[in-house]
């Protein structure tokens, strides 16, 4: 993957193929996500914490598989799911603030061709699908910030647990998926009238309760990887 800054003059004669292959996705354990896909992508994926390597930050994300680099959902390149995360939606594309269109992008996409629908126009201005794009990265950073607003709220609050996710399977053999994390619900349960309103006010309750229903998407995982693996699974079990 090679990202860099989207220019008309280098990628003037670029077009974005139409095809809705999702081969880019296939090694992606999981996506990052914002406040607002909470309710949607709860229908397909379990919905946890993962804590940035760097800053040390929770983002909300949905869990794509149960082991590193694989992504249980994407099969002979197309995405099997309901609903997919905005932040696959939006590739090649990335947010840049610092180039002239504030838009960055995968040199090395195989999405990336000499047909399809163009970048820019004959006089090097963004096409209507960069456009597109641009508004759609708007709106998913957007949601981001929200989303970080809430991860910062229940942080504060002290209603995060770490989550042991235990994988037991048919040949006897068991591992742990580790570094995940998820609503403790007992803090929640002990919170105050107040507390309570609070957060109903800023809109970080329900998405809460959503986190812990998500967790039995963990069952849809389970089924994936016994239809794609030599290796099956007796059970997955989350605590």
């Amino acid at each position: 993957m090679t990202i860099i800054a989207l220019d008309p003059a280098r990628h003037a004669q670029l077009r974005i193929a139409p095809s809705p292959d999702m081969a880019h996705a296939a090694r992606l354990d999981h996506a990052v996500i914002g406040l607002a896909e909470a309710g949607l992508a709860a229908a397909d994926y379990p919905l946890v914490l993962i804590k940035d390597g760097q800053t040390g930050r929770f983002h909300l994300a949905a869990l794509l598989g149960l082991g590193a680099g694989r992504n249980l959902f994407v099969l002979n390149g197309l995405w099997h799911a309901t609903y997919l995360p905005e932040t696959v939606l939006r590739y090649p594309f990335f947010r840049d603030e610092a180039a002239p269109l504030g838009l960055a992008i995968d040199d090395d996409s195989a999405l990336l061709c000499n047909h399809g629908e163009p970048l820019f126009n004959t006089q090097q201005m963004p096409a209507p699908v960069t456009l597109a794009m641009a508004e759609r990265i708007d709106k998913m950073m957007r949601d981001r910030t929200a989303m970080t607003a809430f991860v910062d709220d229940i942080v504060a609050r002290r209603l995060v647990r770490a989550l042991r996710i235990g994988l037991t399977y048919q040949d006897g053999g068991s591992s742990e998926i580790g570094g995940l994390y998820g609503i403790d619900p007992f803090a929640l349960a002990a919170l105050d009238g107040d507390a309570l309103a609070q957060l109903n006010q800023r809109g970080h309750l329900a998405p809460m309760f959503v986190m812990i229903a998500s967790l039995n998407q963990l069952n849809r995982l389970e089924q994936l990887h016994n239809a794609q693996t030599d290796r099956p699974l007796a059970q997955v079990v989350c605590q």
